[in-house]
């Protein structure tokens, strides 16, 4: 089985981003610049403090880190996935973890990550 983590970004943040900008919304939401940073940067801007950002959204019936992302992704197998709590579809910046090691999810591939 692989769990699966995000960063959640709630409608208060988006509504403080919508009406302050992205800068003070930073300085506010420190998770909301972690999930920035690693939305396009991946595992290359993580450092272990971000993981307290991060929630489990979904375990998924699988053993590989490719195949839960494709379920995550097309949603074709409803069953292999539970949902824990509200999560979007699986994409860089997410965290993966299996057999006790976490992997983030990259542009290509995956970059192992430890957790604080």
């Amino acid at each position: 089985m692989i769990k699966i983590y995000q960063i959640s970004i709630d409608r208060e943040i988006c509504n403080y981003v919508n009406a302050n900008g992205r800068t003070k919304a930073i300085k506010k939401y420190p998770e909301y610049g972690a999930h920035l940073d690693l939305s396009f940067r991946g595992s290359k801007e993580y450092t272990p403090d971000m993981f307290k950002y991060f929630t489990e959204v979904f375990r998924v019936n699988t053993d590989s880190l490719n195949k839960a992302f494709e379920l995550t992704n097309i949603w074709n197998d409803a069953d292999a996935v539970e949902r824990v709590t509200y999560g979007h579809s699986t994409s860089v910046g997410d965290i993966m973890e299996k057999d006790g090691k976490f992997y983030m999810v990259d542009s290509f591939g995956f970059g192992e990550v430890e957790v604080a």
